[in-house]
């Protein structure tokens, strides 16, 4: 599984408007991604931050997908230029830092219930 992980850095008196964000363009980039094949859409709004004066993040979006292939096929397509078109919106820092990992999950073993 590759996740891409999407980052709104604070840059000075950048705007970023949350509700715009969640309420348009994450609809909307769900739609056009869901349509590429993205398996889920995580949305993270960086509320605090370890020893720091405030968050270097307005948010982080995270997309799993299948396969690299995948995730660059869709990041290329056409379809996605709406998407692009809208950051505007609600961001004017520019595009998102954009990077692509394999993504590795640990399990933490339960305790057997009946113990």
């Amino acid at each position: 599984m590759i996740k891409v992980t999407l980052t709104y850095p604070r840059r000075g008196d950048v705007r970023f408007d949350t509700d715009y964000y969640l309420g348009h363009h994450v609809p909307l980039a769900a739609r056009v991604f869901g349509a590429l094949g993205v398996r889920r859409i995580e949305v993270e709004v960086v509320v605090d931050q370890v020893r720091a004066t405030e968050p270097d993040v307005f948010a982080v979006t995270n997309q799993y997908w299948d396969s690299l292939e995948q995730a660059r096929a869709a990041f290329a397509d056409p379809s996605v230029a709406q998407v692009r078109s809208d950051a505007h919106n609600f961001y004017d820092a520019g595009p998102p830092t954009v990077r692509y990992s394999t993504l590795h999950i640990a399990e933490i073993p339960q305790e057997d219930a009946n113990t």
